[in-house]
């Protein structure tokens, strides 16, 4: 397997020189180039072979959401962005990840061993992105104008969607397919905690349903809504006269926040053959085991098909173990909920 080139396009040379030290101690990455703002970047990614690039978005001469814009349309590489944020910038944020970035990350105010961690994971999963899918995703957004309203109570299920890289691109779409159904829906992304609070204020302007932040021990209510599980917590259900949300903190030794696995076990064996779980896009396989699970109670898991997923594991590691029932496509979305609850 190659070494990943990486890009990074900041104007602070502590900036520049922090990260490319803390990359250079990885044996994955190979060379690393350097942009002091974002015409540089654009000539650096035509003149190079670059894999992933860190983009700063406010810079001088051009800024970083103007650069991301051009080195996508032109180089269809995958960027990250690496900047300062507030919940104002997150939101705008997860904006560009939906067009033409895939990642954001927040520079913190010392580069930390976790930090580090935490980027390295990123640029890895990044170089693995698929982006034969966007003409894919492109067409996407036309079909789902199609959306099937359900002709039959479905309010007795509990959807439960799972997604990390590649999740925010497909987000809008999947929540125009939900808009009109009835029903307690859970979502799953792949987020750091420090992102939580602008995602949460992204997906409200996406969204005419009660979004519901699960950060602290609340109880389940089987109604019209869209609950978000909290990155810092592993959370389950848990039934004794009624359901409700139960939360742990994460331990360091998580890789993926929140994680899926604990959430959809647990509610596979409160709400057994009324659980639909769908498995979308992402670098790993949290997921496995609750597919697994869902199976087992009698529920039904659904995979995004693994070509039209900017990074394919997630569903593919599902569908390869034998507990997919059906893959679908996101366009399809509304009709797999309607016609298989």
């Amino acid at each position: 397997m190659s070494k990943i080139n990486v890009l990074i396009a900041d104007d602070s040379i502590f900036i520049r020189e922090a990260l490319k030290s803390m990359l250079e101690e990885s044996g994955e990455i190979g060379e690393i180039f350097l942009a002091e703002n974002g015409k540089q970047a654009i000539e650096i990614c035509g003149e190079k072979r670059i894999d992933v690039v860190l983009m700063d978005l406010d810079m001088p001469e051009l800024n970083g959401e103007v650069a991301s814009r051009v080195i996508f349309e032109n180089y269809k590489l995958p960027i990250i962005v690496i900047t300062a944020l507030d919940s104002a910038m997150i939101k705008h944020a997860f904006g560009l990840i939906q067009n033409f970035c895939i990642d954001v990350v927040n520079k913190p105010e010392a580069f930390s061993k976790e930090f580090q961690d935490i980027l390295l994971r990123k640029i890895k999963n990044a170089s693995t992105i698929n982006y034969k899918s966007k003409r894919v995703l492109e067409e996407l957004k036309s079909k789902t104008y199609e959306i099937i309203l359900p002709d039959k109570n479905v309010s007795n299920n509990l959807f439960v969607f799972a997604m990390s890289t590649g999740g925010p691109k497909i987000k809008p779409l999947i929540l125009k397919q939900i808009e009109a159904i009835n029903a307690p829906f859970v979502l799953i992304q792949h987020i750091e905690p420090e992102m939580f609070e602008g995602y949460i204020e992204w997906i409200e302007s996406k969204t005419s349903k009660e979004v519901i932040s699960v950060d602290y021990e609340i109880s389940f209510e089987q109604k019209d809504c869209i609950y978000i599980l909290n990155p810092k917590y592993h959370t389950e259900l848990y039934k004794r006269d009624s359901i409700y949300f139960k939360l742990q903190r994460i331990s360091k030794i998580d890789l993926y926040t929140p994680p899926a696995d604990p959430f959809v076990v647990s509610a596979a064996k409160i709400f057994k053959s009324n659980i639909r779980f769908f498995v979308f896009t992402g670098m790993c396989s949290d997921g496995l085991e609750g597919a697994k699970a869902v199976k087992e109670n009698g529920g039904k898991v659904f995979c995004q098909k693994p070509e039209e997923a900017l990074v394919s594991t997630m569903p593919q590691s599902v569908i390869n173990a034998g507990y997919c029932y059906k893959v679908f496509s996101v366009a399809d979305l509304s009709k797999v909920i309607v016609y298989e609850s």
